[in-house]
């Protein structure tokens, strides 16, 4: 994978990981095995 590639994907997918962290804080989850999990 070229550096573009990893610069656009992390731009698109922000805002999901975020929410996604945020979510499982807010569930009282382990948030780094929800992120495992995004991806």
């Amino acid at each position: 994978m070229k550096r573009g590639d990893v610069m656009s994907f992390t731009k698109e997918h922000k805002v999901e990981i975020i929410n996604t962290i945020l979510r499982a804080i807010k569930e009282k989850k382990n948030p780094y095995n929800e992120i495992l999990s995004f991806y």
